[in-house]
């Protein structure tokens, strides 16, 4: 899946989350979270995110600020936007876990009155859709940054069995006898070295 594709997904499964009412809000977040934690564009810098946080430590905190009234709660948002993003990832996949999750955040964060349906609407404007937009962005550049690793600072897969490996292997071993059979490099001072690295170069 190139990152159009992930993409295209990615906003159509969000357009579901967005459109949704409360009975099926909780469900179309899940389809969503589900998505991004399996596709491989996104499935790495998520679970990053989600280790940025102790997310329930932080809500935590969050809840101590309610005051008398509904909806007083405060959210302290990380300055550091992708601290913010792992804030913000652990708070969806806490809405997402059940059904009426939404209504208790309502009351203590986010009060929209009395129905539910403007709750789910609040949060989805508030907190959700700047979410969903910052996320697949940092997701992105994630995605650019990885590609442009040096190859030096990856791992690299070795088959060694293809035909251009062999020949390495041989053109290596071919170096390897003529510089044992050189009456001239035999006598230089770093023979014994060049020709350790270059049976230890073979090995590796």
């Amino acid at each position: 899946m190139d990152f159009d594709q992930f993409a295209a997904e990615y906003n159509d499964l969000m357009s579901d989350v967005l459109s949704s009412e409360y009975r099926s809000f909780s469900m179309r977040l899940q389809d969503w979270l589900d998505f991004v934690d399996q596709s491989p564009p996104s499935r790495a810098t998520v679970k990053r995110l989600g280790e940025t946080v102790n997310f329930y430590d932080w809500y935590n905190a969050a809840l101590t600020t309610r005051g008398g009234s509904v909806g007083s709660g405060r959210l302290d948002w990380a300055r550091d936007r992708t601290e913010r993003l792992g804030q913000q990832l652990g708070l969806v996949r806490h809405l997402a876990v059940k059904e009426m999750a939404f209504a208790d955040f309502s009351t203590d964060f986010m009060w929209a009155g009395s129905k539910f349906n403007d709750s789910v609407a609040m949060i989805n404007d508030q907190i959700i859709r700047p979410f969903a937009r910052d996320l697949l962005k940092h997701i992105e550049r994630a995605g650019a940054s990885a590609d442009e690793v040096p190859a030096s600072d990856r791992i690299v897969t070795l088959d060694h069995n293809s035909p251009d490996v062999a020949n390495l292997m041989e053109q290596i071993g071919l170096v390897k006898e003529a510089m044992t059979s050189s009456n001239s490099l035999r006598v230089e001072k770093d023979f014994e070295r060049n020709l350790a690295e270059i049976s230890a170069g073979r090995r590796l």
